[in-house]
């Protein structure tokens, strides 16, 4: 009987001994792969036989994309007259859900300057004149604002109900000759004085 209690123990001892052997042989086979959890990447460094360091890779778990609430902001660099205009749009309904690249690809020959999900920048680069040269001028007794190209060709813009008769002599001879402005914040200043 005592043979056989030893027997049972060496035959518990070896199963016990095999048990724990592969168990460490398969945490250490699950150490070594890449796990992810959570957006974050765990990987182990090195061989088995250097220390071994666990480093931490952060992962983007959603990437950004456009809402339909985002602002879309136009720059546009003229190199001609030095210009630069900036105008803010509500996103077009095309772009909302896209991510960077689409939204790259969508704005081909822009530059996107910045990109968030409520935001973005684009930029452009033109060689000619900007579209805010005006030339205010008096046009049958109305002040009449025209728009100039980089050729110096005007077309009108519109005429206002602002009559030049009603102006000192010296706005009415600068009219006659036609008043260059810059910029439509120059041109409605100028329009308010006027009036």
């Amino acid at each position: 009987m005592y043979m056989e209690n030893r027997k049972a123990v060496y035959v518990s001892i070896i199963f016990c001994l095999l048990f724990s052997g592969i168990t460490g042989i398969g945490m250490y086979k699950y150490n070594q792969r890449k796990t992810v959890s959570n957006g974050i990447v765990i990987k182990q460094l090195g061989n088995s036989g250097d220390h071994v360091e666990n480093a931490l890779v952060e992962t983007s778990s959603k990437e950004e994309t456009v809402s339909p609430t985002a602002r879309i902001i136009m720059k546009q660099y003229y190199k001609k007259c030095g210009h630069t205009t900036e105008n803010e749009f509500s996103v077009p309904e095309d772009i909302i859900n896209m991510n960077r690249k689409q939204v790259e690809k969508y704005y081909f020959g822009w530059n996107i300057d910045s990109f968030s999900n409520s935001e973005i920048v684009v930029s452009k680069e033109n060689s000619g004149l900007c579209d805010e040269h005006y030339v205010v001028k008096d046009i049958d007794g109305l002040v009449t604002v025209y728009s100039t190209d980089e050729n110096h060709n005007e077309a009108l813009v519109y005429s206002t109900e602002i009559e030049t008769k009603y102006l000192s002599e010296e706005d009415i001879k600068k009219l006659e000759q036609g008043i260059n402005i810059v910029g439509k914040e120059n041109l409605s200043a100028l329009l308010e004085d006027y009036e």
